[in-house]
């Protein structure tokens, strides 16, 4: 018994270890953001929930000593919140597609809670922020046109506010199951099994609800209409990449598929490609998949629905 306990402390500290060092690597790349609840999850999976809840606080604590109350509060909302109900989630066994859509409908709540509470409670106005860094991105380039673009480009950021918590809860969501998974079986841990990505498909109704919300769009513009259209596109554009992806994971051997993933964190390691990068795949990648993903919803181009009796 006391060396069960031993070991349960020795992971409490590693895990909130772990927690620190993903918020710090979070707080200079960005991307690192989408897998800060993966510490928490697996803390509730090896330890439970009431230990976890113990491990999280020590480390907010810390988190906001060495790097301001943005750090402990984005330990609490999102790192803890998130982690804790997708580690609930996978303890109590739910099925794949619940444990996808729970950890992304909280990963986008609490990213919303987290902006909120920054900008009321300590007084951080993360939209002058996000002006300040454009201005002296248009600054350096030291062109007339990006500097009068600002305020076209921040009235956009606000219109589709909650289209970007969306996309954000998703990335959230999926990029952190995908890690919780990868881990939990190198670590002999059983979990439910999650949808692949080669496997996602929504329902071809999708397509109506697009169709409307667009004609409300036309008729009455309003955020609503605009937010609503711009999500169900983004879930058409997963649907496509869905595709994208299943018939490269078909046709591509393991060694190329590892080659590919190397070739992309490449990319995103160095800031110039990975712009050239990012550009290429919003101008053409993402066009492309919503139109697969629509077309998908209608025909089952992967004929999931006939293999998986659907």
């Amino acid at each position: 018994m006391p060396q069960e306990n031993s070991q349960k402390i020795l992971e409490s500290i590693l895990f909130s270890g772990a927690v620190l060092l993903t918020t710090l690597f979070g707080l200079y790349l960005p991307l690192i953001t989408f897998i800060w609840p993966v510490p928490v999850a697996l803390a509730v999976l090896r330890q439970g929930g009431r230990n976890t809840i113990a491990m999280i606080l020590p480390a907010a604590i810390i988190a906001g000593l060495l790097w301001g109350s943005p750090a402990f509060l984005g330990v609490v909302v999102v790192t803890g919140l998130v982690g804790m109900v997708m580690g609930g989630a996978l303890a109590e066994n739910f099925s794949g597609k619940k444990t996808v859509y729970i950890s992304v409908g909280v990963a986008a709540l609490s990213q919303a809670l987290f902006l909120a509470i920054n900008q009321m409670v300590l007084g951080i106005d993360i939209w002058a922020l996000v002006v300040e860094a454009m201005e002296e991105t248009a600054a350096l380039y030291d062109d007339p046109a990006m500097q009068s673009a600002v305020p076209v480009v921040m009235d956009f950021l606000r219109t589709v506010y909650p289209t970007l918590l969306f996309v954000s809860g998703v990335l959230t969501g999926v990029f952190s199951l995908a890690a919780v998974e990868f881990i939990a079986g190198r670590l002999k841990m059983e979990l439910p099994p999650l949808p692949r990505l080669t496997r996602w498909k929504f329902d071809p109704r999708l397509n109506l609800l697009l169709l409307l919300t667009l004609f409300m769009y036309l008729i009455l513009p309003s955020l609503i209409s605009i937010n609503l259209f711009l999500i169900i596109i983004t879930l058409f554009c997963c649907e496509g990449l869905s595709v994208i992806a299943f018939w490269i994971d078909k046709r591509t051997p393991p060694r190329n598929k590892r080659f590919f993933l190397i070739a992309l964190l490449v990319l995103f390691i160095f800031p110039v490609l990975g712009a050239l990068a990012i550009g290429f795949f919003f101008l053409l990648v993402l066009p492309l998949a919503m139109v697969i993903g629509i077309f998908d919803s209608w025909r089952d181009l992967r004929k999931l629905d006939q293999v998986e009796g659907g």
